[in-house]
């Protein structure tokens, strides 16, 4: 039943996907604007995901909005603010959601700011749970050695590229953050994550077949695998 469930994962937003957003401006001293999925239906799982979307995109926009007010009612002259909110859907399957959002933001200084954060669901019977990696590697010492087999030699080749010294240890506070693909699971790093703003983000895709070599490899992380389906 899970095979078939999964084998119908949708690779574009689900029909019926509604983008609303907004658009809120001062001239010459702030904006934001953004967009955000309504995915359709009422299932716990849409429910749940529809949710946790709009708290993740509307929680920094008025963040962004309250600090802006307090910051004009008392100054004058200084750059413009800004702030834009994307949400990308990444995988749905009817028993999984995985989307991330990206927040560009300026607020004086140096330099403007960007960061993503991931968001997952999957509905385990009839809970919805906060997608983790335990649910693809379900032993910690597997996700230990997956992060440092796995994601470590990855993330230095990343360094390499760039000229940079490599890492020596991975942050086991960042193994959740990956989203869900058709081919595997993507870690999005943000600036300062792994190094200095200079440096940028940092993204490496671990595909499922990687994945299914740990001995504690899920009946999900079989099953999303294209070539076990």
């Amino acid at each position: 039943m899970l095979a078939t469930l999964i084998a119908a994962s949708v690779l574009v937003q689900p029909t019926g996907t509604q983008w609303p957003g907004w658009n809120i401006a001062v001239p010459e001293k702030y904006e934001t604007k953004g967009t955000y999925p309504v995915l359709p239906g009422a299932t716990p799982l849409t429910v749940a995901a529809n949710n946790g979307v709009r708290a993740a995109v509307m929680g920094p926009r008025d963040e962004f909005l309250n600090s802006a007010k307090k910051f004009w009612a008392q100054e004058s002259s200084s750059a413009p603010w800004a702030q834009e909110i994307t949400v990308s859907i990444s995988r749905v399957t009817p028993n999984l959601i995985s989307v991330w959002v990206e927040t560009y933001e300026y607020a004086g200084g140096a330099h403007p700011n960007t960061n993503r954060q991931v968001l997952g669901w999957i509905l385990r019977g009839r809970t919805v749970e906060r997608l983790g990696f335990q649910h693809f590697i379900s032993s910690r010492n597997d996700r230990i050695a997956f992060a440092q087999m796995s994601l470590l030699p990855r993330l230095n080749d990343e360094k390499r590229e760039r000229g940079l010294d490599t890492l020596e240890e991975f942050n086991y506070d960042y193994l959740n953050r990956f989203v869900v693909t058709e081919k595997g699971l993507n870690w999005k790093f943000d600036r300062y994550q792994l190094g200095s703003y200079a440096e940028g983000d940092y993204e490496v895709t671990v595909p499922f077949s990687e994945i299914l070599s740990f001995g504690s490899a899920t009946t999900l992380a079989r099953e999303l695998s294209p070539r076990t389906r």
